[in-house]
């Protein structure tokens, strides 16, 4: 189907490094714009045995931190989610979800750990998440006496030092 083009996502990094040490969270806010009438059913149908009602969208939300995440939470609630798995230079915290038509869910991933580097420089890259909206991504990120805020979409990787 069609329905990921409805499909936005905003996503907010809060972090602090020290010591080789990052403590944060990445929170994503998905919200699924389809309507659930009045387009053909493969725009807003799915292929899942039974059928998902008419403009849900079902996702499987992959997020990757430089160190694992301790704890997901999906609207505020513990979340059944893959344990992370170390996936090259990657941690990977994987959520499946379920949105309604206009329904609007939100994933936050707590990290705490050291970096794969500890005595080397804290790098950040935003990777968008693909399809028909860029993502907003809001960044606050302290490490030492350095600040770094970033508000934007991300329609290419974006390195932010």
């Amino acid at each position: 189907n069609k329905i990921d083009a409805f499909l936005t996502r905003s996503v907010t990094y809060q972090g602090h490094v020290e010591d080789g040490r990052v403590q944060g969270s990445v929170t994503i806010s998905l919200t699924n714009h389809a309507p659930g009438k009045d387009l053909p059913l493969y725009v807003i149908g799915s292929a899942t045995k039974p059928p998902l009602p008419k403009g849900t969208n079902r996702t499987t939300l992959l997020v990757y931190t430089a160190v694992p995440g301790d704890r997901v939470l999906v609207d505020g609630a513990v979340a059944r989610a893959t344990p992370a798995l170390r996936t090259g230079h990657w941690w990977l915290h994987e959520v499946a979800l379920d949105l309604a038509p206009g329904q609007m869910r939100t994933v936050r991933v707590e990290v705490d750990g050291m970096l794969p580097d500890p005595e080397g420089s804290y790098q950040l890259q935003l990777l968008p998440g693909g399809g028909a909206t860029p993502d907003e991504y809001h960044v606050d990120v302290t490490a030492g006496d350095r600040t770094v805020r970033f508000d934007g979409r991300v329609p290419t990787p974006t390195d932010l030092g």
